[in-house]
């Protein structure tokens, strides 16, 4: 049975020439180790595939745990052991507030460590979405976490491409 599954979800993915296996944005110790569980036990068909390499985020609450109560350090391990080839953080609140996660995570990971953080928390103002992080904010806040190591950088909900741009352009001068 799971395996039928995984070659129906899997096939788009693999069919489309992917180069990676992104899976961002789980609260959870269990999603994760499902998509992992998708990536590394392919049906035969697909092992052929498996050097696709697999990038796995969490989304972090502000006590700096998953909604499952998992730290930082336990996600490092469970993910490192299932073979994830680059483990990080996404979304959550804002790069600021995700800094001690991140910090914990280099302190335990020996793969490359993610960070694509959202701009901050929404607001409804007038009936338009507002983030509370400005795009240099956000940009200077993520250089500090590359400068401490963060090795793949982005942006979650709310950063525009203004936001990349101005990561961009932080992260490399």
């Amino acid at each position: 049975m799971i395996n039928s599954f995984l070659s129906l979800a899997l096939s788009p993915i693999i069919d489309s020439f992917s180069s990676r296996n992104l899976a961002e944005s789980f609260p959870a110790t269990t999603n994760p180790s499902l998509n992992s569980y998708s990536c590394f036990w392919l049906p035969s068909q697909y092992r052929q595939y498996r050097f696709l390499p697999v990038f796995v985020s969490n989304a972090y609450s502000e006590n700096n745990a998953l909604l499952t109560g998992a730290s930082p350090k336990a996600m490092v391990a469970l993910l490192e052991g299932m073979g994830a080839d680059a483990i990080g953080v996404n979304c959550s609140f804002g790069p600021k507030g995700l800094s001690k996660v991140v910090k914990e995570y280099l302190k335990y990971a020996s793969v490359p460590v993610i960070l694509k953080p959202n701009a901050g928390l929404p607001k409804v103002e007038n009936g338009v979405t507002k983030y509370d992080i400005t795009p240099q904010e956000f940009a200077q806040e993520c250089k500090a976490l590359v400068m401490d190591g963060v090795r793949v950088v982005g942006g979650c909900c709310g950063t525009t491409p203004s936001y990349i741009e101005a990561l961009y352009d932080a992260t490399n001068t």
